[in-house]
């Protein structure tokens, strides 16, 4: 025969281990589950903070290029040679002025994109390739240059042409009284890819959809 009070006492302790027992279980488990999350918002905010700082750069550094491309067409649309030659819709004193100084700036500045225009939106001249594109109207597909032209104002920013995707400045070409065109310098967009690779650790791409 057993010992009635001695059987509930055992079985009160046990309940009563079994109890600690998945008390302990559900707080540990609480616990890591609490220390996942935590580690888990510490690495999400430090992603999202990288990535704050990725698209940042690329921000500035866009601004940057369009502000150089701006300043260079502006320089270019000031030049003598270029308001007389485009007065006169003359394309060999551009040429003969102009390729040098541009093959230059291409290889040590990444100047992508040279042409002057005449209003509304037709290659004049393409300082890369002077024997292609004379007289295309791009009216269907240059938004920038139309605006150039048609508000007689410079414009800078990202834009497709027929090489792709560039950084473009734009600005008119005056002399004061009469208006003659415009002329666009471009840098390339891969510059601001190689940055954020370079400055932030990041791999980044472009996808264009050029589709009409």
């Amino acid at each position: 025969m057993g010992i009635p009070g001695l059987k509930l006492k055992l079985t009160l302790q046990q309940k009563a281990l079994a109890f600690i027992f998945a008390v302990v279980i559900g707080t540990s488990a609480i616990t890591a589950y609490s220390s996942y999350m935590a580690t888990h918002m510490v690495i999400e905010n430090c992603k999202e903070g990288d990535l704050r700082t990725a698209a940042t750069l690329i921000q500035n550094d866009m601004q940057e290029q369009s502000n150089k491309s701006l300043a260079r067409a502006t320089m270019v649309a000031r030049m003598p040679v270029v308001i007389n030659s485009m007065r006169t819709q003359s394309r060999e004193p551009l040429v003969d002025a102009l390729v040098p100084m541009f093959l230059i700036l291409r290889e040590k500045y990444g100047v992508r994109e040279g042409q002057f225009h005449l209003a509304p939106a037709t290659s004049f001249l393409r300082i890369y390739d002077v024997k292609a594109g004379h007289g295309e109207d791009l009216s269907g597909f240059r938004e920038m240059v139309l605006m150039a032209n048609k508000n007689k104002l410079p414009y800078s920013g990202v834009e497709i042409g027929r090489r792709g995707l560039s950084i473009r400045g734009i600005d008119v070409i005056t002399d004061g009284t009469d208006y003659f065109g415009s002329v666009e310098i471009g840098m390339d967009f891969g510059a601001i890819i190689n940055n954020v690779k370079k400055n932030a650790g990041f791999e980044a791409g472009v996808f264009v959809d050029d589709r009409k």
